[in-house]
C-alpha cells in the first residue's frame, strides 16, 4: 500500500487553517476537523489516488475532504501520495506554486 507523506507548507497550511476558526469554535471541534484531514487520506486517497480530478493549472489532485471547508492537494506514484498543499475550498489556487512547497 502507499504511504502519506505531508509537505512543511501542508501542515503548515492545515494548522493555520484550524488556527483562524479557534475563536468561533471549540478545540473539539477543530481536532475532529483535523482528524477528518487524516481519515480521508487514509480511507480514500492513498486506495484511490486517481479517482479524483486534477488541476489544470496546478497539475495536483484536487481531494475536497467532506464535512470540512479545506481541499488537498497531492501527486502520487506506486508507492506513496504527497500532500502538497491543504487550503480553503474558496482559496485562489492561482497564487498556489508546486515548486514552492517545502518537503
Amino acid at each position: 500500500m502507499r504511504s502519506a507523506r505531508f509537505s512543511v507548507t501542508a501542515l503548515d497550511q492545515l494548522n493555520s487553517l484550524l488556527a483562524q476558526g479557534a475563536a468561533q469554535y471549540s478545540p473539539r471541534v477543530l481536532e475532529d476537523k483535523r482528524q477528518l484531514v487524516f481519515a480521508a487520506i487514509r480511507r480514500h486517497i492513498l486506495y484511490f489516488p486517481a479517482a479524483q480530478m486534477r488541476d489544470p493549472d496546478l497539475g495536483l489532485h484536487v481531494h475536497p475532504v467532506r464535512k470540512t471547508p479545506f481541499v488537498l492537494l497531492y501527486s502520487f506514484d506506486a508507492s506513496e501520495v504527497r500532500i502538497h498543499f491543504i487550503v480553503h475550498k474558496s482559496a485562489d489556487r492561482g497564487r498556489l506554486d508546486p515548486l514552492d512547497v517545502d518537503w
